[in-house]
């Protein structure tokens, strides 16, 4: 009888890469000279705080009502939909039940 093989193992150490983390620390080092490093940070942490928010783009009543009106498009394509199908096969169906 032959052997089996072995599994292959292999010396991978997964790592962490946080884009973030790495943005900052390469403006921070732009920045070293040109100021406090606390006060760096805290405006960094701003700016950062404010493109997230202007990322999010639209406030709450906005989504709802995009929500409101993705959700009437749905509606009104399933009725079509539901319409169209109904007028195709509701007569040959009578016809067979008859």
């Amino acid at each position: 009888m032959g052997r089996t093989a072995k599994n292959r193992s292999f010396n991978y150490i997964p790592r962490y890469y946080d884009e973030r983390k790495e943005r900052l620390e390469a403006i921070l080092d732009k920045h070293k000279d040109k100021g406090d490093a606390e006060s760096m940070k805290s405006r960094i942490a701003s700016a950062n705080q404010r493109a997230r928010s202007n990322r999010r783009g639209l406030s709450y009543r906005q989504q709802s009502r995009a929500m409101f009106v993705r959700v009437l498009l749905i509606l009104l394509a399933l009725t079509t939909i539901a319409y169209y199908l109904v007028g195709i096969y509701l007569p040959s169906l009578a016809a067979y039940l008859k």
